[in-house]
């Protein structure tokens, strides 16, 4: 857990705990002293305080907020080369070189180009440098048709954890 964070919702009405404070503790100190120095009083009040205070938070909103970094993540890139995709290939590049640069070596990633056949950048990893490049210098598969079952097979295959795993599919089908 990361990141621990108090947010309000209404933060002015924050200031209702000057007053609720002043008339709680007013006729406290207002008694005699020895009348306020029991301990029936003493709790009473303390409750009463802890009271407004939680009501006032409650009024003004109040909600907590944290990150908890998930580092098993795995993503796989499966992007469609085949002819059908010439016009749109500049883009898709561009996507998935955007893609690479957000992971920022916060989870592990893989690519995956694929046609009629498929060819990958090796093992997933979180160097996004090396993968960039190795991404860049994939060839290409054989384009003259598309199967996405055999790509999502082998996407499938280089996944070492299903359960926090993402493929994310690139393609004009």
């Amino acid at each position: 857990m990361s990141n621990f964070r108090i947010n309000y919702e209404h933060p002015w009405l924050l200031l209702l705990l000057v007053p609720a404070v002043v008339f709680t503790l007013w006729p406290y100190f207002r008694a005699q002293k020895k009348y306020r120095r029991n301990r029936n009083k003493i709790i009473s009040v303390a409750s009463h305080l802890t009271a407004l205070v939680l009501a006032i938070n409650l009024l003004a909103g109040i909600s907590f907020g944290y990150e908890k970094p998930n580092l098993e993540n795995e993503l796989v890139i499966l992007m469609d080369c085949s002819d059908s995709n010439d016009e749109e290939l500049a883009e898709k590049t561009s996507f998935v070189q955007s893609i690479i640069n957000i992971s920022n070596n916060e989870y592990r990633v893989g690519v995956v180009k694929f046609g009629f056949d498929t060819t990958d950048t090796g093992s997933l990893t979180f160097d996004t440098d090396a993968l960039l490049d190795s991404y860049l210098s994939m060839p290409l598969p054989d384009t003259t048709a598309t199967d996405i079952a055999s790509a999502l097979k082998h996407a499938k295959s280089l996944i070492t954890r299903p359960e926090t795993s993402k493929i994310v599919v690139i393609s004009d089908g």
